[in-house]
């Protein structure tokens, strides 16, 4: 084992405290290039006081952004365009929920409602089917519209629905006939299994 002598004193175990040093400190006069590789050489804790603060472009974490925060004196300030989701937010700009826009054949009848909350749904001649669901468990409490579209030529579309969807009566859903007319219906995901669907707003136009 190689051994180190500072001021007399020998280091036997090739560690260098501040009782091996003759006034308790090192300062950059006692390191040969003034800097010390923190990556592999330092462990412990570092005094605050002996840290500078974060600013945009030196944060230390990459992946935050600075239009989203801001660091003084080691205190992280979360910038208001940060909603809260445990706490009630005011909007100061217009929402925009994801909205689906096919053909209902396009998805087998089957809605997303985890992914989307309002859909844009045009109808084949005949008959068509909101099929089971299988993403309504984790949205109870979701609520938003589907436009049903009747073909641009032919008969009508007629939608028929699972057991999943539920209307006023039992009634299930009567739209309007003519081509290219649009209704509006409203839902309400009541629990798993359970779609509320509202009275049909007929003809837009």
């Amino acid at each position: 084992m190689a051994l180190t002598k500072i001021k007399g004193v020998v280091i036997d175990d090739e560690t260098i405290t501040t009782d091996n040093i003759l006034d308790g400190t090192i300062d950059n006069a006692d390191i040969k290039n003034s800097s010390i590789d923190v990556t592999s050489k330092l462990t412990g804790s570092v005094p605050t006081a002996n840290l500078s603060n974060a600013t945009a472009s030196d944060k230390g974490i990459s992946s935050f952004s600075s239009a989203d925060f801001s660091v003084s004196s080691g205190a992280v300030t979360l910038e208001a365009a940060v909603v809260k989701t445990d706490e009630q937010n005011t909007f100061t700009k217009a929402q925009l929920p994801s909205t689906y826009t096919a053909a209902l054949s396009a998805t087998s009848g089957v809605l997303d409602y985890d992914t989307n909350q309002n859909f844009i749904i045009t109808l084949a001649s005949g008959s068509n089917t909101l099929a089971a669901v299988t993403t309504e468990a984790s949205q109870v409490g979701q609520t938003g519209v589907i436009i049903f579209i009747q073909p641009s030529s032919s008969s009508a579309g007629t939608v028929s629905l699972h057991g999943d969807y539920e209307t006023a009566g039992a009634a299930g859903l009567a739209l309007s006939a003519a081509n290219n007319a649009y209704d509006i219906v409203p839902y309400f995901i009541k629990a798993e299994n359970s779609i509320l669907l509202g009275s049909p707003q007929l003809a837009f136009g």
